[in-house]
């Protein structure tokens, strides 16, 4: 059977929210007796109004005769029986003179002045009445300043918010695939988000998304089947995968026509993107039924499969640059000599592999895109072997968190993969500030230097070391909550550690802890550090 194993078959169409009823409003109703049938249709209640005068006048003359007093006449005008303009002026006038007779002057002096000239003692106190008026007077700025800078805080924080807000459905489009052209061979892992649906997303029910290889089959002639991938995201998940789908739209494009020639194509650094292929909205699979007891349909998404890993399976693996073992040596001079071309091969690999990391990063942000979700799951990459540095290949994932803004995040044109800036050019205007932007692009440079830390330390100290270094949260409460970004203070505890010495005499000789400081302060921009980092530069040590 070449279909996907679904808990049901078939298509099933897009379950809708049910309604807002009105059965407690119909409870409410049966509860009472029912009113007699009108005998004429209903009307609209008058609306209320004065009485007539007529009406005021034969009132006014049956109270005289009983001996009451008349009722005060309404203020109007001298054609109805009431009291003019004039007299009700008079009679404001008079309440405000007796007002102001019954009151003392003095409590209507402030209370520094209530006091003076009274008497020699009270003269004496007014230095400290005056000290604490100033005082007074300089937390009421304070309190003014405080709430402008709260204000505007809150002023930016909403256009932040309202930069760009994810989409609930997929594009309009068709994703361009069935549920008949897909055949699951295995599952490849899953990942865990937060749903976009909760009114609370940072603390929103935690969905899981399938990720699977499977062939790929147009059903046209001499199209065989093409090794693809699948990420299968559950009902309360689907705005990820539909903010997914316009990310991919605005960094490479809508989806390609022919499918099957960009599934088989061959592996290539450019884009340094996963890219998307279509999608389609089927059942969900017999795995994410089991874990999530929801039978709604699935968004699959339907990406290219180049063979790539993600760092978080790659970095554990990792072992410290060792000399080729026994006569193999004598080929670089000697033991040594071979010792000291293995760590040259690999500073040439890491050196590699951040520049790819970085151009990637760049790619994204003069697209005025922000990743928001970066970390060894979310990039991919063909290997860490020395002998093919200058042939790693780097491309970002899972975008369903990222935000899209409506300008580049950085300055100059879009920069493409494996190209550099000519020297001789001008250089490119600054980026328009954007609301939210500046905190989304530093967010990203942040986690690209964790990113980068977690790298360097695998490749030369082992994938041990780096594991009890501690990735992810681990390390950027470290480097953000105990060093605060301080790569010096970061230094020293790396030196005192003899399992991290290598780590420490790479960063030392090749210019990393530049390149580190900058990325986690994350002023500078990706591409500024690719054409100005000395760690990037052609006469940097050992490499």
């Amino acid at each position: 059977m070449r279909a996907l194993s679904c808990r049901r078959g078939g298509w099933a169409a897009w379950g809708a929210g049910s309604g807002c009823g009105g059965g407690g409003a119909a409870r409410a109703r049966a509860s009472h007796t029912p009113p007699a049938a009108p005998t004429s249709p209903p009307t609209a209640p008058p609306l209320p109004s004065a009485p007539h005068p007529g009406r005021r006048r034969r009132r006014a003359t049956a109270a005289r005769a009983a001996g009451a007093p008349p009722p005060p006449p309404p203020p109007g005008g001298p054609e109805d029986g009431g009291s003019s303009i004039d007299e009700l002026a008079a009679q404001l006038s008079r309440r405000a003179a007796e007002l102001r007779a019954s009151s003392d002057p003095g409590d209507l002096l402030p209370p520094d002045d209530a006091g003076e000239g009274e008497g020699e003692g009270e003269g004496e106190a007014a230095p400290d009445d005056a000290a604490a008026d100033e005082q007074r007077r300089r937390r009421e700025q304070q309190q003014r300043e405080q709430q402008r800078a709260d204000a505007d805080a809150a002023a930016a924080a909403a256009a932040a918010a309202a930069a760009y807000a994810p989409p609930a459905v997929m594009p309009p489009h068709d994703g361009g695939f069935t549920v008949t052209d897909f055949r699951v061979f295995k599952q490849l892992g899953q990942l865990g988000v937060a749903s976009l649906d909760s009114s609370d997303p940072a603390g929103g029910e935690v969905q899981p998304v399938f990720v699977y290889a499977a062939r790929y089959e147009s059903g046209l002639p001499f199209e065989g089947p093409a090794t693809i991938m699948l990420k299968e995201y559950q009902a309360p998940s689907t705005g990820l995968a539909a903010n997914e789908a316009l990310v991919q739209g605005r960094l490479l494009g809508p989806p390609p026509e022919r499918k099957w020639q960009a599934a088989v194509a061959d592996a290539s650094p450019d884009p340094p993107i996963v890219q998307l292929l279509g999608w389609l909205s089927a059942p969900p699979s017999d795995a994410a039924y089991e874990i999530t007891g929801d039978n709604a349909d699935a968004i699959w998404l339907v990406y290219r499969f180049e063979g790539l890993k993600p760092l978080s399976v790659l970095l554990p693996r990792l072992q410290p640059p060792q000399a080729p073992p026994g006569l193999q040596s004598l080929l670089f001079g000697g033991r040594a000599a071979a010792a000291d071309a293995a760590l040259a091969g690999r500073h040439r690999l890491l050196r590699s592999f951040a520049e790819r990391l970085l151009l990637a990063l760049s790619f994204c942000h003069r697209r005025g895109v922000a990743h928001c979700c970066l970390g060894t799951g979310s990039v991919q990459c063909s290997g860490l072997e020395d002998r093919s540095s200058d042939r790693v290949i780097v491309k970002l994932d899972n975008w369903g968190l990222a935000k899209l803004y409506p300008g580049p995040l950085e300055a100059g044109g879009v920069a493409e993969p494996g190209t550099r800036a000519d020297p001789a050019a001008p250089p490119p205007p600054p980026a328009a500030p954007i609301a939210g932007a500046a905190g989304a692009r530093r967010s990203d440079l942040q986690a690209a230097g964790l990113l980068l830390v977690e790298a360097f330390v695998a490749a030369t100290a082992g994938g041990e070391a780096a594991a009890a270094l501690g990735g992810g949260e681990a390390l950027r409460r470290l480097l953000f909550e105990v060093f605060h970004d301080d790569v010096n203070e970061f230094r020293a505890y790396c030196e005192a550690d003899e399992a991290l010495e290598p780590f420490v005499e790479f960063a030392d000789s090749t210019g990393a802890w530049d390149l580190l400081s900058s990325l986690l302060q994350g002023d500078a921009s990706a591409g500024e550090l690719l054409e100005g980092s000395v760690f990037f530069s052609e006469g940097a040590s050992a490499l």
